[in-house]
């Protein structure tokens, strides 16, 4: 299996945790969102997600770490896992890929961001992905 394909969990794995803060678009005073307060924390999550990834395609992946959660509160749970994921061993395995990986770009495709009442925003989308290992490897990947 090439070197880029072993990357590409992890790395998808590592994107997700940048979205992380989105948990924080919970309205203050509680009870359903206003028609203006729902776009502007849509708009917002719409901006950092976009923010992230051009982040990454830029910097590489150790700018993540200007988007993710260094508090004791953080943890992931990966879609299908049983256990949580804290903020040691997330900023072990981007480290890990860092050194790995030459440059990424990662785009959306699709977007759909919903901002719910005092819950986190959610979203689902499209993305497509860019990579070159440091070994030269290159990929790309279309992922929903």
């Amino acid at each position: 299996m090439k070197r880029w394909k072993v990357l590409l969990t992890p790395l998808l794995v590592s994107c997700f945790l940048g979205l992380s803060c989105l948990a924080s678009c919970e309205k203050s005073q509680g009870g359903p969102l206003t028609a203006d307060e729902k776009m502007q924390i849509e708009a917002e999550a719409r901006q950092m997600l976009n923010e992230y990834y051009a982040s990454i395609c830029s910097e590489g992946l150790l700018a993540e770490f200007d988007f993710l959660d260094s508090s004791k509160d953080f943890h992931w749970q990966p879609l299908g896992a049983d256990h949580l994921l804290y903020y040691d061993s997330v900023a072990s395995a981007i480290r890990r890929n860092a050194r790995v990986t030459d440059s990424i770009c990662i785009e959306w495709t699709e977007l759909s961001i919903n901002a719910l009442a005092a819950d986190p925003a959610t979203y689902v989308g499209k993305m497509r992905s860019w990579i070159r290992s440091a070994a030269g490897d290159t990929g790309s990947t279309q992922a929903q």
